[in-house]
């Protein structure tokens, strides 16, 4: 298998910048658009959503959520895993993943702040909810046969590295990005309204991630630097295999 240069490491590295401007969004801005404090409410800030500790009196709307899409995450990881570990695209195993899972991730990211009732609404707790776990979903489809490709691109510790250090950097970028979006929409406020001027902020930074997590899809040929051979098992028999083993289940203790 060939070595992949370091033009290429760049251009995998560049898919990185792209979801993490999306996790970025999701992270940084949920809460704080569906949780206004009072500030934002005065700059004009709709509420969508119940507030305060509604469920059971311990959980807002948004942690229980949250929550859930995190079980959820937890879930389809191993799963995302398997099918791609057993996918015999020609494509490649990783590469396919990427690419449709890509306008998904964008498109789910900013359909959560694009709540359709201008009020305080169950629609709009049903709305949030649903693409929450599309956008989990489609991260994890997109996140973890990327993550593998590390290790497969890399052929010894010194490429590994090298891909490490350039994702990490592009990363940060992407993060930052998220972390500026104010500027962007504080920018438009004046002309459209605070929660137009965000979900527009929000609109432009996914058509730019889709444009990153499409890059090492359009310019790395998986074929030529993976030596890899799809898996027969699944999710499912590994986990069965592995607990059967008396090794395991004894450490386990």
């Amino acid at each position: 298998m060939k070595a992949l240069p370091k033009s290429k490491i760049w251009l995998f590295a560049i898919g990185q910048l792209g979801w993490a401007m999306m996790s970025g969004l999701i992270s940084n801005w949920l809460v704080y658009f569906y949780q206004p404090d009072e500030t934002a409410i005065e700059a004009g800030q709709i509420l969508f959503v119940p507030q305060g500790r509604v469920i059971l009196g311990i959980l807002t709307i948004i942690g229980c959520i949250t929550a859930v899409g995190r079980i959820f995450d937890a879930v389809t990881d191993p799963l995302i895993a398997s099918l791609s570990d057993r996918c015999k695209s020609p494509k490649g195993r990783r590469i396919p993943f990427m690419k449709f899972a890509s306008i998904p991730l964008a498109l789910s990211t900013v359909l959560v702040f694009c709540a359709p009732v201008g009020q305080v609404s169950s629609i709009n707790v049903i709305w949030l909810f649903a693409f929450v776990m599309i956008y989990y979903l489609s991260i994890t489809a997109y996140c973890t046969p990327y993550n593998a490709l590390i290790a497969e691109l890399g052929h010894d510790q010194q490429e590994r590295l090298n891909i490490s250090t350039a994702i990490s950097l592009t990363f940060i970028v992407g993060t930052a990005f998220a972390y500026v979006a104010p500027m962007v929409w504080g920018a438009l406020e004046g002309s459209m309204g605070r929660v137009p001027a965000m979900r527009v902020t929000f609109a432009v930074m996914a058509v730019f991630a889709v444009i990153f997590m499409m890059v090492p899809v359009w310019t790395i040929n998986e074929k030529e630097y993976v030596h890899t051979k799809p898996s027969e098992g699944n999710a499912l028999s590994s986990l069965i295999k592995t607990f059967s083993r008396r090794r395991f289940r004894s450490s386990r203790r």
